[in-house]
């Protein structure tokens, strides 16, 4: 037997805990901690063991020579006991097997077969509705591809888009049909060839109306059919052309404010253009707060995507603050051009005004007037020192 005190007994490999595994590490570990070797000893080891099978056997067969008579007793008890148990337990557990039987053929096989079934049914109606929104999608497909892109017919144009409309729509609320080979070839073929042709059609126009204010003024209604087919069309496209038409109105009056620094008398006729500018985005603003699209306006859609709650406000804080800036660093240059700005304070400050109260009869009008007026505070603040 092994030196180590654990190893000594046989009731170790009795316990609940035994691990043969770990025995065997600790046995092999013991033997070979006594010898100062390179080698691993595992024939020791196992020699211990064979002899530790032989002792046991001998322990036994000492057992059954010495007490063979009390030996018996206890073999008779132990099958007596599994007899008695046995007769008592059997209809019970009998039952209890019949029972769990019943249960696995009645309820848990069939149960089972229902969830195969539902599953199957379930990816049969998503393959039903997925075959029925490709079916609509074709039909519309069809008829776009039908109607010939006609501009000098403003139904057909309205018709197309709402086309166009339908199928994105489709499209937004059944990602899936993205993934039909018949579909992508639509998309990218006919459908794609055709949408941005009246895609370049619509905006162009209506890049042409808002060019120019008089013409913009005199064909709301026409704006509008434009506006709303655009945003039917393409809500980017949509909201990058009305960022389009007031960045240049802005730019517009910003450049031409900033060259009458230099040539002040010419302010009066600039200023007319100014209004006239701020005058066009308000009626174009206007045009999309009266043009409803399903459960809101074009204008909420397309301010919900901004920092600022109106176009026409955001026209008049961008002109005024650009125009300030350009204003001050030329007052404070000096020069001609700084002492000819303070000698026309008075025919600037009322230029601004009335031309504000001349052109402008909408709402904001003391607001917008005081934020261009501001724009020249640096000539009352040099007057007062």
């Amino acid at each position: 037997m092994s030196d180590s005190t654990e190893l000594q007994d046989f009731e170790v490999l009795l316990e609940d805990n035994f691990n043969q595994t770990q025995f065997a590490s600790e046995l092999i570990g013991a033997i070979n901690n006594k010898f100062d070797t390179s080698k691993l000893d595992l024939y020791t080891p196992l020699k211990q063991v064979n002899y530790d099978i032989v002792e046991v056997d001998k322990r036994i067969d000492q057992i059954i020579k010495a007490e063979p008579l009390r030996l018996l007793e206890q073999l008779d008890k132990r099958k007596l006991g599994r007899e008695k148990v046995g007769t008592t337990l059997k209809p019970s557990l009998d039952y209890l097997t019949a029972s769990f039987e019943r249960l696995q053929t009645a309820v848990l096989e069939p149960y089972e077969d229902a969830l195969k079934l539902q599953s199957a049914l379930g990816k049969i109606h998503q393959t039903s509705h997925l075959l029925r929104d490709a079916l609509i999608y074709m039909h519309m497909a069809a008829q776009v591809e039908s109607l010939p892109l006609l501009v000098e017919e403003p139904s057909r144009v309205s018709q197309l888009s709402t086309l166009f409309s339908q199928l994105r729509i489709n499209l937004e609320q059944n990602p899936n049909l993205r993934s039909l080979q018949l579909i992508k070839k639509l998309e990218e073929g006919p459908l794609k060839e055709k949408r941005s042709s009246l895609l370049k059609y619509v905006l162009e126009k209506l890049l042409r109306y808002c060019e120019d204010n008089h013409k913009l003024k005199h064909n709301l209604p026409d704006v509008q059919k434009l506006l709303l087919t655009l945003y039917s069309l393409s809500p980017k496209d949509f909201s990058a052309a009305l960022d389009k038409v007031a960045l240049h109105k802005i730019q517009a009056s910003h450049q031409a404010l900033t060259k009458t620094i230099t040539a002040i008398r010419t302010l009066n006729t600039v200023m007319e253009d100014v209004v006239s500018n701020g005058v066009a985005l308000y009626l174009l603003e206007k045009t999309l707060e009266e043009t409803p699209f399903e459960t809101t306006t074009l204008h909420s859609e397309y301010l919900s995507r901004k920092k600022y709650s109106s176009i026409a406000a955001n026209y008049w804080t961008q002109v005024a603050h650009a125009y300030k800036r350009e204003f001050e660093i030329s007052y404070r240059r000096g020069g001609p051009v700084g002492k000819s700005l303070a000698n026309n304070a008075a025919f600037i400050k009322n230029t601004i005004t009335e031309s504000m109260q001349k052109g402008w009869d909408m709402d904001g009008l003391k607001e917008y007037q005081e934020a261009l007026l501001a724009s020249i505070s640096i000539l009352e603040s040099r007057k007062k020192t």
